[in-house]
């Protein structure tokens, strides 16, 4: 197992895919940065040239407003800008990534000199999710570094307000993020089609499958439960986890996490690599 583990670490380091899609991940990240500092600038900019003088409309005058906007640009966290990029983006590069990696093992027939046994397909399914986890690390890494960047681009200097929420909320994005990465290496799987695969992938990481959980909502009113509580990108994309968020999140990305893994464990076994 440990041999699997290794030779698929090097495949994933030595793979043009990994630098290309964290290169992508990592100007995107920067990119949100300086658009939002472009939008800042050109809103206080645009109210620069109007008179805002607002005594008789909410007693609020030109000064307090230009105040009121600095405070808030000196407010800019870290943290709000971790949760954009797992608004969609950090799923996206999963779903891209281990579609890549995982259906080129089909595609070239890799995967017949690495599984010789049906006993020993466990330890290529274990293999998967050392990289896919290995592979979030460094989207972590690299996000926060763009994090870290953005703040300091748009505040002029970079805010941690609560490390220690912080630290929570990112423990829980590894974990969605995990059982999303699951998700896609059943896929994979099942289908052995990079394209159908990153195509499915994409869709999920916008959150399109909530469209249809909130059509099924409506239907089903017996229930004060909503289905899209129970979505991994739906939960991904909260921008910060309350106490009472812990244990959703919690069942939610551990049971996918299991259940993906199960569903891709049965097929391995019964994959055909002749």
């Amino acid at each position: 197992m440990f041999n699997i583990i290794k030779a698929d670490l090097y495949k994933m380091f030595k793979s043009r895919s990994f630098y290309l899609i964290n290169l992508v991940f990592l100007i995107i990240t920067i990119a949100v940065g300086i658009t939002v500092k472009v939008d800042v600038s050109r809103d206080y900019e645009a109210a620069q040239t109007y008179d805002i003088a607002m005594e008789e409309e909410n007693s609020m005058t030109e000064d307090e407003y230009y105040m009121m906007q600095e405070e808030a640009i000196i407010e800019q966290d870290v943290k709000e800008f971790m949760s954009i990029q797992y608004s969609s983006i950090t799923m996206l590069m999963i779903g891209v990534f281990l579609a890549i990696f995982v259906c080129s093992e089909l595609d070239t027939g890799y995967i017949k000199n690495i599984i010789p046994l049906k006993t020993s397909r466990i330890s290529l399914l274990v293999a998967k999710n050392v990289v896919s986890f290995v592979f979030i690390l460094v989207q972590m890494a690299l996000g926060f570094g763009g994090a870290m960047f953005s703040t300091f681009l748009l505040a002029g200097k970079i805010n941690i307000s609560n490390p220690r929420e912080l630290i929570i909320y990112l423990g829980f994005q590894i974990l969605l993020a995990m059982s999303f990465a699951a998700s896609i290496i059943l896929l994979s799987y099942l289908t052995k089609s990079k394209a159908a695969v990153m195509t499915i992938g994409v869709l999920l990481a916008i959150n399109l499958q909530s469209v249809f959980l909130r059509l099924l909502d409506s239907f089903i009113r017996f229930t004060q439960v909503s289905l899209t509580q129970f979505s991994i990108v739906t939960n991904s994309h909260l921008p910060v986890f309350d106490t009472s968020d812990y244990q959703r999140v919690l069942l939610i990305s551990i049971g996918y996490f299991v259940v993906y893994n199960i569903f891709s464990l049965i097929r391995l076994k019964r994959l055909e690599i002749a």
